[in-house]
């Protein structure tokens, strides 16, 4: 699906028109049933760039997430082995393009991009993988040169990563490194002198 077909489509998913929804709807399945990984990448795409239709990146953001989350433990489990099946480049590509977008200068697009990255740090923590994920957010955090925008959406995506990796059964315990960073974290972006909104 290219660009503007997906910017579309995703906006076409939320219309009122019943048949115009469906057909977005199956157009949306349909891509993700033939090929995940260019999918995702492409969703990733979508919610980090700049200029694009806002609505359409929070939404591809909300997509990518939910190709990743499930109510039901079972169907959670198959999510999470459809990422793990992904080859490691093309998950590289959705996870720093994903994150890129906590950086964005629209607050939907960083908030979007927290919770669709805390899925994807939930899948890949527990097994040491993507270590720049929080050496990331932690410079998001602690750099004084960051705006409070992008330090909010960072612990955010903290917050969600922890609540999201307390709430999956049958992974790993976070090793004591993964929690230490995290922690140090939490606290430097809930000092005192740090602004009200943070």
């Amino acid at each position: 699906m290219s660009a503007p077909d997906l910017t579309t489509t995703l906006l076409n998913a939320q219309s009122p028109d019943l048949a115009t929804r469906q057909a977005a709807e199956s157009a949306l399945q349909s891509a993700e049933q033939t090929n995940l990984a260019d999918f995702c990448i492409a969703l990733a795409t979508e919610l980090a760039t700049e200029g694009k239709d806002v609505n359409a990146r929070q939404l591809a953001g909300l997509q990518l997430k939910n190709l990743l989350v499930a109510k039901d433990d079972a169907l959670q489990t198959e999510k999470h082995s459809r990422w793990k099946a992904l080859p490691p480049e093309q998950r590289a590509v959705i996870k720093s393009t994903a994150v890129s977008a906590i950086r964005s200068p629209e607050q939907r697009a960083r908030h979007t991009s927290a919770q669709a990255c805390a899925e994807i740090a939930t899948i890949e923590l527990p097994f040491k993988e993507w270590p720049e994920f929080l050496t990331l957010l932690m410079e998001n955090v602690t750099a004084p040169n960051v705006e409070d925008g992008v330090k909010i959406s960072s612990l955010e995506c903290l917050g969600f990563t922890c609540e999201r990796i307390a709430a999956v059964s049958d992974i790993p315990e976070i090793a004591p490194d993964t929690t230490d960073l995290m922690l140090t974290t939490i606290v430097d972006g809930i000092r005192p002198d740090r602004p009200d909104e943070i």
